[in-house]
This record gives structure tokens, sequence and C-alpha cells, in this order.
């Protein structure tokens, strides 16, 4: 499934859209179509990375990080509380 499907429209402009869908734009008798830094069949995590701010980037790596730390954490833990 398409993130646009239009149907007889003249003058279309889209600008920095992703989608996770493997076709971006999809129609019938569509004349002039502009699509500028626009991406089809991006993950959200992707997507998020080009065309977020600094702190979505910021976040984004915090988050990522956090989860590997907690969990080396609890393997230390449990390889502690086994031995």
């Amino acid at each position: 499934m398409a993130m646009f499907n239009l149907k007889d429209s003249e003058d279309i402009k889209i600008n920095r859209s992703s989608t996770t869908s493997d076709v971006l734009i999809e129609g019938e008798g569509l004349k002039r179509v502009e699509a500028d830094d626009c991406h089809a069949g991006v993950s959200s995590k992707e997507a998020a990375k080009e065309t977020g701010s600094v702190w979505s980037k910021v976040r984004l790596w915090i988050l990522e990080n956090l989860i590997k730390s907690v969990f080396a954490v609890l393997v230390a833990v449990a390889i502690w509380y086994w031995t």
C-alpha cells in the first residue's frame, strides 16, 4: 500500500516524506509530481535518523545504548549469581 494514493491531480509537491511501505506515491491521471528528499521502504529508526532533529538523534542514541548497557549489567549479575 502506498503512502499517497492520488487520482486525477495536476500539481503535486511532496517534501521530506518517509514511509515503511515500498511505494511512496501511487495514482492515476497525475500530470506533474515533484518529490524532494523522500524515501520509501525505510524503517522508522532510519527515518528518525535521517529526518529528525539533533535532539531526536541524541534521544535515539541514548535509548539504543541504554538498552545495550542494561542488558550487559543483567547478564553480569546473572553470571555472578549462578557462580
